[in-house]
């Protein structure tokens, strides 16, 4: 366990992703002609793509999630 288990992140499950994906792929990305690389807009391009993070925002220690896995193993 990396860290002794004292970090923390997003567990997301996985038909909230796939949902997310498909919700993605209806957006057409347009190209950002006036973007630049040092500007804070990471969601933008010169290129026809974007970023964008489908997860759950909401982060979980993971010796926390452990233990809950435990629990419901009855460990």
């Amino acid at each position: 366990m990396y860290n002794h288990g004292h970090h923390s992140r997003d567990f997301t499950h996985i038909d909230d992703i796939a949902d997310g994906v498909v919700k993605a792929l209806s957006q057409t990305a347009q190209p950002a002609p006036n973007w630049y690389e040092t500007g804070a807009d990471f969601d933008r391009s010169f290129a026809p793509f974007r970023l964008f993070n489908i997860a759950s925002r909401n982060p979980v220690a993971l010796r926390r999630f452990i233990e809950l896995i435990e629990q419901a193993c009855g460990k």
